[in-house]
């Protein structure tokens, strides 16, 4: 299931990068009815070319019908004009930028937090769908965990 409640936000949406921004804007017009989604469409075109947005946008639907049907929670997504970036958003960002980026193990321990059931949905194909197109077309997004480590060493006493 998908919310769209405001949450406290992390990040500001002008603190994203474009290809951040234009993937949140989508997910916020998609999730409320596709509300004025021709400009949607045609953001992405400019962006990606005519088959490359069309495909980035297809993808990105699917997606999200997956994540509505197959979600292990519900997911917090900011209406539109909201001004921060819920941690739900985020982590959906997190994960294409994992998945551009190739890194098979963060996209494996990211989708369990997302899906149930990932292999259900095709859920990584899905995912592919949309990172390589975006990829292909310059729009990479950032791996804004990349150095953090979640967890302290303990060294063994001497």
């Amino acid at each position: 299931m998908i919310a769209t409640k405001p949450t406290t936000p992390g990040l500001s949406v002008w603190e994203l990068t474009y290809a951040e921004h234009l993937l949140v804007w989508a997910i916020r017009h998609w999730v409320d009815g596709r509300q004025c989604w021709q400009i949607v469409e045609r953001e992405f075109r400019d962006s990606c070319g005519a088959s490359g947005g069309t495909t980035v946008l297809t993808a990105l639907g699917q997606f999200l019908v997956g994540v509505a049907v197959h979600g292990r929670r519900t997911i917090r997504i900011g209406y539109r004009g909201y001004p921060g970036v819920s941690p739900d958003e985020m982590s959906l960002l997190e994960l294409i930028a994992a998945a551009q980026a190739d890194e098979p193990c963060r996209v494996a321990a990211r989708l369990p937090w997302l899906f149930a059931m990932p292999e259900r949905c095709e859920a990584r194909d899905l995912l592919a769908g949309i990172a390589q197109p975006l990829k292909t077309c310059g729009l990479m997004l950032p791996l804004r965990d990349e150095g953090t480590e979640p967890w302290t060493e303990l060294s063994r006493p001497a």
